[in-house]
């Protein structure tokens, strides 16, 4: 399986109605609700989502992530299991913040492992 997205792509499937893109957006918390996810944004609001994809760039959110209720363990990494997702169902950590050491083919190659994964959850949803 090869996973590739460029902007166009998650535009068009915006416009499809098949994914919806929340851009600039201030989540204080997340949790598992059933089979969705629960999401808490800054202005108060909340909605249910299946799968997150949540992009940062720029240094790692230890802060935000510990705050939204992921587990770190004494080195102060977050656990993960072999999917890369965390102690919050459905919820993965991906490139430098699942992947330590700076090796930026690993970093992408998270990507991929997320993808099946999800995929999986997908075909058991259906």
């Amino acid at each position: 399986m090869e996973f590739r997205v460029c902007s166009s792509d998650l535009y068009q499937k915006e416009k499809e109605g098949k994914i919806k893109l929340l851009l600039g957006t201030d989540i204080i918390q997340i949790a598992p609700e059933g089979e969705k996810i629960k999401v808490f944004f800054k202005d108060g609001m909340t909605g249910f989502y299946d799968v997150i994809i949540y992009c940062l760039g720029g240094t790692t959110p230890k802060n935000f992530l510990k705050k939204i209720g992921i587990e770190f363990d004494e080195k102060g990494n977050p656990i993960l299991n072999e999917h890369l997702e965390t102690n919050l169902p459905k919820i993965f950590l991906a490139g430098d913040l699942a992947v330590k050491g700076g090796n930026i083919l690993k970093a992408f190659n998270s990507a991929h492992t997320i993808i099946e994964k999800i995929t999986e959850y997908e075909k058991n949803r259906a």
